[in-house]
């Protein structure tokens, strides 16, 4: 009988063990910083297509060798004297395929993938010297989307078997430069570079990931009642 229970025992540890390498298979998780050399940071540029700063209508863009990241402004909340919150919708990350997110098989193929983005939100601070001039721009701009379970190369689709989430980060401190224009209302952040940018990826389970964790859990529960029987 306890011969029996050891084997159960083992299936079940078997059944946890399947559970996390499924999580986590096909695809690089983990962080990546510019700061500690990771990949490069890139430059960021907003153009006022919707008349002006902080209004609706604006496009954001910023990016390097491997990545980019962009957005629509939907709505702009003032959140105390010279600093606001803007939100970016039809947002989009493009991850290159030669960034350190992807494996040696990934990175042998030129392209990216594309990844939806909900909303993209950069908090901005202004700051301005006694006699009112504007001295520095502050700002940090944050996003998240997934990877949906599949990639498309050259017409060639290769499946992922988990859903994977994608984290980005970045900011920038500095007197942006500023160009007018009379048919865009003007752009600022041309030539400038953000100072860090951060990547997650993350492996979400799919719901019979998940439910094999749960029988595995249940059965480590039952097997415990059993040994103190």
């Amino acid at each position: 009988m306890l011969m029996k229970k050891g084997w159960i025992f083992l299936l079940v540890l078997l059944g946890l063990f399947a559970f996390s390498a499924g999580a986590n298979s096909a695809i690089i998780t983990g962080s990546w910083d510019t700061r500690e050399g990771d990949f490069d940071s890139g430059g960021w540029t907003e153009t006022f297509l919707g008349g002006g700063e902080g209004q609706a209508g604006n496009v954001i863009a910023a990016g390097g060798n491997h990545w980019s990241l962009g957005g629509k402004l939907s709505s702009a909340i003032e959140i105390g004297t010279d600093k606001y919150k803007t939100i970016y919708n039809n947002a989009y990350l493009y991850l290159n395929y030669d960034g350190p997110w992807w494996g040696t098989e990934e990175a042998e193929v030129l392209g990216y993938q594309s990844i939806p983005f909900g909303d993209i939100t950069v908090t901005t601070t202004k700051t301005f010297d006694p006699s009112g001039d504007f001295t520095n721009l502050a700002f940090e701009v944050a996003g998240s989307g997934y990877i949906t379970g599949y990639r498309e190369t050259y017409g060639n689709v290769s499946s992922y078997p988990d859903l994977v989430s994608v984290t980005i980060a970045g900011g920038y401190s500095g007197l942006p430069d500023f160009q007018t224009n009379p048919f865009t209302g003007g752009i600022w952040g041309m030539g400038d570079s953000l100072d860090w940018a951060t990547v997650k990826v993350s492996a979400v389970p799919e719901p019979a990931t998940m439910l094999l964790l749960g029988a595995g859990l249940l059965g480590l529960g039952g097997l415990r009642r059993k040994f103190r029987k």
